[in-house]
C-alpha cells in the first residue's frame, strides 16, 4: 500500500489534511537547494482548490439571505479566490514560500531494505 510505502515519511501533524474543512486538492513539490528550510530539497506549497477562483455554496442563517430562494434554503454561493501557502507572507519569522513536507526521502527509506 501507499501508507505502507510513504506513511512514516511524512509529518504527523498533517493527519487532517484531506478532512474538511482542511481538505487541500492541489499540491506543488518543487526541486529546490538545500537550505535550513528544505534540507531534502523540495519545497512544497498547496492550495485548496485546482482553480484560482471557485463558487462555494455556503450555509447561512436565513435571515442574512436576501433573495427568496436564499430565505428558503439557507445557502449562498460566495466566491473564493485562491492562494498558494504557505506564502512568505504567512510568518513574519520564516520569510520563505513553501515548506519542508516530509521527514525523510521515502526511496532512501525503501533502498535501505533492497540488499
Amino acid at each position: 500500500m501507499y501508507s505502507d510505502c510513504i506513511g512514516a515519511c511524512i509529518d504527523s501533524t498533517l493527519k487532517n489534511l484531506h478532512k474538511e474543512p482542511h481538505t487541500q486538492h492541489q499540491w506543488q513539490f518543487e526541486a529546490v537547494e538545500k537550505s535550513i528550510y528544505f534540507r531534502d530539497g523540495c519545497k512544497t506549497t498547496y492550495c485548496a482548490y485546482s482553480s484560482v477562483r471557485v463558487i462555494e455554496i455556503m450555509l447561512k442563517p436565513k435571515d442574512q439571505c436576501v433573495s427568496l430562494l436564499r430565505q428558503m434554503t439557507g445557502l449562498k454561493p460566495v466566491t473564493v479566490y485562491c492562494k498558494w501557502f504557505p506564502s512568505n507572507s504567512c510568518n513574519k519569522y520564516r520569510p520563505v514560500e513553501g515548506f519542508q513536507l516530509l521527514k525523510t526521502v521515502p526511496f532512501r527509506s525503501m533502498s535501505s531494505d533492497v540488499t
